[in-house]
């Protein structure tokens, strides 16, 4: 199941009820930029483009990038 932090379905997540019936389960939580500053960013296509530089080559001079096709 994959959910993101402080959502509905992540609140639901039973995991200790889950350890208890499964005790070879594995628990992983992953989120894109840690717990840092930046935790709370969505990892979406435009934000990954920009932290890559590729915005930096696209549009016109003195206006908004463009996103990449």
């Amino acid at each position: 199941m994959i959910t993101t932090p402080g959502s509905k379905q992540a609140a639901a997540l039973d995991v200790a009820g889950l350890r208890a019936r499964f005790p070879g389960l594995v628990v992983l939580s992953i989120t894109p930029f840690g717990n840092g500053a930046y935790r709370s960013w969505q990892a979406t296509d435009p934000v990954l483009q920009a932290l890559g530089s590729q915005l930096f080559r696209t549009g016109t001079p003195r206006r908004e990038p463009l996103l990449a096709p």
